[in-house]
C-alpha cells in the first residue's frame, strides 16, 4: 500500500499514475485497465514534447564549456536572462541546425551562449515576443557545476551494495537493513552440490544480481576516472561509511566489490558468471524473504574479466600503498584465473554462457571471449611487465582487429586500451611499455573518435549515436563514447574531442528531444519512476538521487514501450518514465561509472 501511494504522489501523475500502474499489474484480468494505461502513457509522453521545447543542460555549464540551446521553436533569435535579476544578459541568433532530425523527428534550431561565463542561475527564452515565445529550465553557470551531482551518482554504488547495512547516519531515509545473508546454493549446472557464503558485492541493477562482468567494467571505469582525474578521486569525503578513513573513498567502495569477486573464483582459478534467482523476484526490499538464489557456472568471459580487473586492483592498491597485502591478493588472484585460461584456450561454456532452462532472471550472454582474454592480457603485462602476456596481446589484438566499439560488459576490452594507452603517455621513454601496441591502439581510438565526430556534426543535438545505435541502454553508449573522446583529448590536446565529449554530458543533463535529465533528482525534470526494485518498494516519495535511467530504445524490448511507440518512431523518442519499461527506465551501475567518469572531468 505505501509503494501505491508513493507512486500515486508523483508529480505530474497524481490518480491517473497510480491507475495506470495497477493497470500493468493486472494485465491479465482486464484488458480495460491495460487500455487505459496505454493511453495514459502515450499521452504523458508527447505531452513532454510539446511542452518543453527550449533543450538545455539543465544542471548547467562550467564558466569556459561550449553552451548551446536548441530548440524545435522556430524563432530568430534568443536571449539568456539572470533569474536574480530578472536582465537580461545575452541576446543572439537563432540559426537552423537541421531541418528533419533523423533521430527526433524535429526540426532544430540552436543558439550559442558560450560568451556567457559569468557564474549565475539563468533561464532561456527563444522568440523576442511574450506571447509567442519557448522557455527553458533554469540552469547554472559555475565553477565546478557537477560536484554535487558527481557525489550523489557515485554514492549510487553505496547504495547498491547487498549485504550491508545501510544506516540512517549514512543513507538518511534511504537507510535499510542487511540484504541476502543467507547462503548461496549451487546451481545444477555447476556440477556441484551444497551452499556458500558470498555476501557483499553490488546489486547489478534494477533487481538483485550480481554479475563479474558489469562488476569488473564498473570497477575499471573507476580506477580510469581515478588516473585520468585524481585531484577529484583522492576525496576521502563523500559521504560513505568508509570517509575519513584516510583512503580515498573511490577506493573503498571498489574494495568492496572487488572482496565479493574474490569469493567468486574457484580455488583452480576459473570464476563463476553471476548470483541470482531463477526468476525476478519483482518489486520487492532486498531484506524480504524472496527465492532461493544460485551461483551458476564458470565462464571464460568471467574469468577473463575477473583476471583484468584484479591486475589492474593490484597496480592501484600497491601504489597506494594502504594495503600491500591486498594488492598482492588481487595480483595472485588475476594471475591463477589467468593461467586456468592459458589452460582452457576455447570458450567456456561452450557457445558463451546462456540462462539454463530453469532460469529467466539476468543475464549477460556473450557468444565470444577474445576481448576479455585481450583485456586481461593487457591488465597483466602492465601489472607484471612479463614478455608472455605481452605476446598474448599482441596475438588477441590481430584476432579482434583491435577495433574500440562501444565499451561496456560485451567489449571490456575498450577500458584495457584506454589504461594502456594513458601509462604509456605519462611514463618517461625509457620506462614506456610496448611502444608498437601503443601506437596500434592509439591509431584504432583516433579511427573510432574521428567517425563519432562525424556522426554527431550531422546530429540535431550533437549526439555521437548513430541511428542504429540507439539499443537498450544507449544513454551508457553515450557518455562511455565520452570516455574515449575525453582521453583523446588529454593525449593529442585536440579540442574537437573535448568538445564532443561535453556535449555528450550536456545531451545527458537535459538537451535531449524529451527534455529530461536522465539523472534521478537532478534538473528539474528528471525519472520519477525509474525500474528499480528499492526505489518501488521503499515508500519514500522521491527516488534515490543520481540513477542514470538507460535511455531511449527504438528496439522497443518491453510491453510498455512496444505499446507507446512503433518501429517508425524517432529513436530518441523512445523513452518512457515508468516503472514497467525496464529496457529504457532501468539502471546499471556500469552506466552510473560512464557518467561519472564525465562529469568528474568536466567538473575540474
Amino acid at each position: 500500500m505505501v509503494s501505491l501511494v508513493k507512486f500515486m504522489l508523483k508529480k505530474g501523475k497524481t490518480i491517473q499514475s497510480c491507475f495506470c500502474y495497477h493497470a500493468v499489474m493486472k494485465l491479465k484480468r482486464s484488458p480495460f485497465l491495460f487500455l487505459s494505461f496505454i493511453t495514459w502513457v502515450t499521452q504523458s509522453a508527447f505531452a513532454e514534447i510539446r511542452e518543453n521545447r527550449v533543450f538545455i543542460n539543465q544542471v548547467g555549464y562550467s564558466l569556459d564549456a561550449p553552451k548551446v540551446v536548441y530548440s524545435d521553436f522556430n524563432a530568430n533569435q534568443f536571449e539568456v536572462t539572470d533569474l536574480d535579476t530578472q536582465k537580461v544578459v545575452l541576446t543572439g541568433e537563432m540559426k537552423q541546425r537541421s531541418l528533419h532530425d533523423a533521430a527526433t523527428g524535429l526540426m532544430i534550431y540552436e543558439g550559442d551562449f558560450s560568451s556567457l561565463v559569468d557564474p549565475g542561475r539563468y533561464v532561456v527564452k527563444v522568440g523576442s515576443d511574450d506571447e509567442n515565445c519557448a522557455r527553458s529550465h533554469p540552469f547554472s553557470i559555475q565553477q565546478q557545476p557537477y560536484a554535487k551531482l558527481t557525489q550523489e551518482a557515485f554514492k549510487i554504488l553505496y547504495y547498491q551494495r547487498c549485504g550491508f547495512e545501510l544506516k540512517s547516519d549514512v543513507a538518511g531515509v534511504f537507510n535499510r537493513p542487511a540484504c541476502h545473508l543467507e547462503l548461496v546454493e549451487y546451481h545444477p549446472t555447476t556440477g556441484q552440490t551444497g551452499k556458500l557464503e558470498l555476501t557483499g558485492g553490488w546489486h547489478d541493477a534494477g533487481d538483485y544480481g550480481k554479475y563479474i562482468a558489469p562488476g569488473s567494467v564498473t570497477v575499471g571505469s573507476m580506477f580510469l576516472a581515478y588516473q585520468i582525474n585524481p585531484e577529484f578521486w583522492r576525496s576521502d569525503n563523500m559521504a560513505i561509511p568508509e570517509s575519513g578513513n584516510g583512503i580515498p573513498d573511490l577506493l573503498d567502495e571498489m574494495r568492496y566489490e572487488l572482496e565479493w569477486m574474490l569469493k567468486m573464483q574457484r580455488t583452480d582459478g576459473a570464476v563463476h558468471e553471476k548470483i541470482h534467482t531463477k526468476d525476478y523476484v519483482g518489486f520487492i526490499m532486498p531484506d524480504r524473504p524472496h527465492e532461493p538464489r544460485y551461483l551458476y557456472e564458470v565462464t571464460s568471459t568471467a574469468t577473463g574479466d575477473f583476471a583484468a580487473i584484479m591486475a589492474w586492483a593490484s597496480t592501484v592498491f600497491a601504489k597506494e600503498k594502504s594495503d600491500p597485502d591486498f594488492a598482492e591478493k588481487c595480483l595472485n588472484a588475476a594471475v591463477q584465473a589467468y593461467d586456468y585460461l592459458d589452460a582452457h584456450p576455447e570458450i567456456f561454456p561452450e557457445g558463451g554462457f546462456t540462462n539454463p532452462p530453469d532460469t529467466v532472471a539476468g543475464g549477460y550472454s556473450d557468444a565470444q571471449d577474445k576481448d576479455e582474454r585481450l583485456w586481461a592480457a593487457i591488465e597483466l603485462y602492465l601489472a607484471t611487465g612479463k614478455d608472455h602476456y605481452l605476446s598474448d596481446a599482441n596475438a588477441l589484438m590481430s584476432s579482434t582487429e583491435g577495433e574500440f566499439g562501444t565499451m561496456g560488459w560485451q567489449n571490456p576490452q575498450a577500458l584495457g586500451f584506454l589504461h594502456y594507452l594513458l601509462e604509456h603517455h605519462r611514463k618517461a621513454d625509457e620506462e614506456k611499455p610496448n611502444t608498437q601496441l601503443a601506437e596500434s591502439i592509439m591509431e584504432n581510438l583516433l579511427k573510432q573518435c574521428e567517425a563519432e565526430i562525424k556522426i554527431a556534426v550531422n546530429d540535431g543535438f550533437r549526439v555521437a549515436l548513430e541511428l542504429d545505435d540507439y539499443v537498450w541502454g544507449s544513454n551508457g553508449i553515450v557518455v562511455s563514447r565520452a570516455m574515449n573522446h575525453i582521453v583523446a583529448y588529454e593525449l593529442t590536446g585536440d579540442e574537437r574531442f573535448k568538445e564532443l565529449a561535453v556535449h555528450q554530458l550536456h545531451h545527458i543533463l537535459g538537451t535531449n528531444c524529451k527534455s529530461i535529465c536522465y539523472l534521478t533528482g537532478q534538473g528539474s525534470h528528471s525519472p520519477e519512476n525509474i525500474h528499480h526494485a528499492v526505489v518501488v518498494a521503499d515508500g519514500i516519495f522521491n527516488p534515490i538521487p543520481g540513477f542514470l535511467a538507460g535511455g531511449p530504445d527504438p528496439q522497443l524490448n518491453d510491453a510498455v514501450l512496444k505499446e507507446v511507440f512503433s518501429e517508425s518512431t524517432p529513436p530518441q523518442q523512445t523513452y518512457v518514465d515508468h516503472v514497467e519499461s525496464y529496457a529504457s527506465n532501468e539502471i546499471t551501475i556500469y552506466w552510473n561509472a560512464f557518467f561519472l567518469f564525465a562529469s568528474a572531468y568536466f567538473n575540474q
